[in-house]
């Protein structure tokens, strides 16, 4: 059971990417947890059927990480691997990942999950996301892009975490059709009741102090965009002009979460 692993997706209208996805699975999880943001409206359902029975509807948020939660809850396996309908395993990837679980010192791994324009990669070094942990070493708070906190070390692999969007998302309009609807929601929940937060594993009954920092000064936070984008070109490609303009997209959504927090509190939510 301990070196077992159950992989859980949060998907809506999938159809272009969900079958690539799950194909990658094939052999090397124990399970497969879906759960849907929605009834979707595609064949996406159609599709999951061929692969599991674990499939969830729950209510249409827009956000996915805000139901990894209830999909973690739902893993019968210690180890998770998270993955993006988008996303899939690299050969690298699936050859180790058995191995991987082996290591019981381990909370979790980071893979290199490069950026890409919707075409080819635009990185060649970095960044690394999260996609494997062992469920009983770490906790989980609900808000756009996850809170995880390890209970262990969390390694970093260089094996791939493949993903392709089908569309170019460091753009100005695709940054307004797909960014601010999530950062207006995220600024909802962050200036909202911690208890409505999805939780796994969370035993505190309060945001941590960098949630509460920004929670009260969100007026100050404005400019840690202007931070994480000197951050991510620093620790990044800083001589790729594409990872760059990829940077100021990540501190543009730094800048206006902060933005739209203030706007909440000072209308609605004061």
């Amino acid at each position: 059971m301990s070196n077992k692993i159950s992989a859980c997706l949060v998907i809506y209208n999938e159809e272009k990417h969900i079958q690539r996805c799950l194909d990658s699975l094939r052999d090397k999880v124990d399970e497969i947890i879906i759960v849907m943001d929605g009834g979707s409206t595609d064949n996406t359902y159609e599709i999951c059927k061929k692969y599991t029975d674990n499939i969830y509807i729950l209510e249409h948020i827009g956000i996915g990480d805000y139901h990894l939660a209830f999909a973690f809850k739902k893993a019968s396996y210690d180890w998770i691997l998270k993955l993006d309908a988008d996303e899939f395993l690299s050969r690298g990837f699936r050859d180790n990942i058995k191995h991987l679980v082996k290591d019981e010192n381990v909370a979790g791994y980071r893979f290199l999950w490069l950026l890409n324009d919707g075409k080819k990669y635009i990185t060649k070094t970095q960044p690394y996301k999260l996609a494997l942990f062992n469920k009983n070493k770490i906790s989980y708070l609900g808000v756009p892009h996850g809170k995880y906190y390890f209970n262990g070390s969390v390694i970093t692999k260089d094996f791939r975490l493949e993903h392709y969007c089908g569309y170019n998302r460091w753009m100005i309009n695709k940054f307004i059709e797909k960014q601010i609807p999530w950062i207006r929601l995220h600024a909802r929940l962050l200036v909202g009741k911690f208890e409505d937060i999805p939780k796994f594993r969370i035993k505190g009954t309060a945001w941590d102090w960098r949630d509460r920092l920004r929670r009260k000064y969100c007026y100050l936070f404005i400019f840690f965009g202007v931070f994480v984008f000197f951050r991510n070109a620093i620790r990044g490609e800083w001589w790729n002009i594409r990872a760059l303009k990829a940077s100021f997209f990540n501190g543009l959504y730094e800048a206006m979460l902060n933005y739209y927090i203030l706007k909440y509190k000072l209308t609605w939510l004061s």
